[in-house]
């Protein structure tokens, strides 16, 4: 097993371990504001050791998520910017530690949580970005109005364009997830003619005018079953609303 391969199969922990920090780091905040309540006072020497853990659980996923993104699959400013916040709530959560030791008071406490709380949540929110593309976090609205419907209806298909009317909508539903602007698994964009043209880490993908010898075409002929099948069986189930547009259940796993 080559090192290379080593850090793959570690850095595919990363979304296992991620969710550690998250957790207790959050409740480790809300903790600090429910001692506002006498009630609840005994829950005070959990705070810091909450603290030590969430920071440790932080330093693993960053060693890991920097790991995963040596696959080159990610897109690179964007996974700099989320491991760099990852680094910076670890270092926040060991300051927060510390500050509970010295007991420098606890609305000092309370205002380093919520810094803590905004870092987790950038973090968070990048790590989404990657996962999930840019604008996951309104796409669902947008679906909802039918205002950005992926799949346009034509009242007239003589009229329509190859890719911009009928091959660009099918990629957008099925395969930017995988293989957009900020996921390119197996280097391979599908987000373009260039990107399509240029291939993946595999090589090619298109051959022009030989469809049936194009490795694109042969993915998407395999079974179902096969796990070389593009987009995978459990990626997409997908069915048309009232307006034409594509409403998709996804799981962002791709491997072409």
């Amino acid at each position: 097993m080559t090192l290379l391969a080593i850090s793959d199969f570690l850095g595919r922990f990363h979304p296992l371990l991620v969710h550690l920090p998250v957790g207790i780091l959050l409740l480790a905040v809300l903790f600090q504001w429910i001692l506002l309540f006498p009630r609840w006072a005994n829950l005070k020497p959990a705070i810091p050791v909450m603290f030590f853990w969430g920071m440790l659980a932080a330093v693993f996923s960053c060693i890991t998520g920097y790991l995963l993104s040596l696959s080159g699959d990610y897109d690179v400013e964007t996974t700099d910017r989320h491991q760099w916040m990852g680094i910076y709530t670890a270092v926040a959560s060991l300051a927060i530690y510390i500050l509970h030791r010295i007991n420098l008071g606890e609305w000092i406490n309370r205002v380093a949580g919520l810094i803590v709380l905004v870092l987790v949540s950038i973090t968070g929110h990048l790590g989404g970005t990657l996962t999930h593309g840019e604008g996951y976090l309104t796409e669902g609205l947008n679906k909802a109005d039918g205002n950005d419907a992926i799949w346009k209806p034509m009242t007239d298909v003589q009229e329509a364009t190859v890719y911009n009317d009928l091959v660009q909508p099918l990629l957008q539903a099925r395969c930017y997830n995988c293989h957009g602007s900020t996921k390119q698994k197996g280097k391979l964009r599908l987000d373009g003619p260039e990107f399509i043209n240029k291939g993946g880490e595999e090589g090619k993908i298109i051959v022009p005018g030989k469809a049936d010898e194009s490795a694109l075409i042969e993915r998407l002929l395999l079974p179902l079953n096969d796990d070389e099948h593009m987009p995978p069986k459990e990626k997409t189930a997908a069915n048309t609303n009232g307006s034409g547009a594509l409403t998709l259940v996804d799981s962002k796993r791709c491997r072409l």
